[in-house]
């Protein structure tokens, strides 16, 4: 991987970071959007007013096919870490 930390690197690392905000604004934008729906007399409903959560936007960046190798390995290890933490309930009785 790459030392961004290194000077001559920072020009690379500028384009990664500008690469995921752009990707970031489109899909929240689009998920935005899906969300909303057009009445008769043209205006825009909401049908849903929830912002998406954080597993919704990587999950739809990495399911765009326009990320970079460099943002796409991110992107994807960002959702493994979130799958981690996620725990799932134990249920100790019968038909729970």
């Amino acid at each position: 991987m790459t030392d961004f930390s290194n000077p001559s690197n920072m020009a690379a690392r500028d384009k990664l970071l500008e690469e995921y905000k752009r990707e970031y604004d489109g899909v929240v934008r689009r998920l935005f959007l899906s969300r909303c729906h057009t009445t008769e007399q043209g205006v825009k409903k909401i049908n849903e007013c929830q912002i998406p959560s954080t597993i919704e936007i990587l999950m739809e960046m990495r399911s765009s096919g326009t990320l970079s190798n460099v943002i796409s390995s991110v992107v994807k290890d960002l959702i493994d870490q979130i799958d981690s933490s996620i725990q799932a309930p134990v249920c100790s009785k019968v038909g729970c």
